[in-house]
């Protein structure tokens, strides 16, 4: 996910407005870089919960920004391997629509 500087100059202006991410891998680089955190071993023990919690607040800080500049966020995963919803699902923090399509074989 690339944000570039004509997106946060729009938001110190606070003009309001509608961002749309459409993401089909987990960010792996740079600003917001997020870890694979698919481990098998963890489902159905006690430590499972700590998959469905994010991993850091980086994209809920985005989040809060972006709401407080009245910018809203739909966020599109449209994963074919493992992706952080718990995590990504942070920018859309106050102002949301997530949509996940999942390929069922």
């Amino acid at each position: 996910m690339i944000i570039n500087d004509f997106f946060f100059k729009t938001i110190q202006k606070n003009l309001g407005g509608k961002l749309f991410i459409f993401q089909s891998v987990i960010p792996n680089y740079g600003p917001g870089a997020i870890r694979n955190r698919e481990e098998p071993k963890l489902l159905g023990s006690d430590k499972e919960r700590t998959l469905y919690e994010p991993q850091d607040d980086f994209y809920k800080k985005i989040g809060v920004e972006l709401s407080t500049a009245g910018i809203s966020v739909d966020l599109f995963l449209f994963p074919r391997q493992y992706v952080d919803v718990a995590t990504l699902g942070m920018i859309t923090y106050l102002f949301f629509s997530i949509h996940v399509n999942f390929k069922i074989k």
